[in-house]
């Protein structure tokens, strides 16, 4: 750990204001955040297109003329 990490973990932000000038603290503070917003972002339009792809419903099938036999009509054979 860094001198920043290590005075933050420890429970000393007030050590790190005499340490950083104030500018620092609140560029790394905004910096960190943007990351985080670009971060929440792009995970969440990947998933968002990840859901749609796995999820999406079947389309219906057009039947074929191949899928189903013809049928024939039944004629009755004359009688003698």
């Amino acid at each position: 750990m860094g001198t920043a990490d290590g005075g933050l973990a420890g429970g000393g932000a007030e050590a790190l204001r005499g340490t950083f000038s104030s500018h620092t603290l609140h560029a790394a503070f905004a910096s960190g955040l943007n990351t985080a917003t670009v971060v929440a972002g792009v995970t969440g339009t990947l998933a968002g297109a990840l859901i749609l792809v796995l999820v999406r419903a079947p389309r219906p099938r057009r039947p074929s003329p191949l899928d189903s036999p013809i049928r024939e009509e039944r004629v009755p054979a004359p009688r003698p």
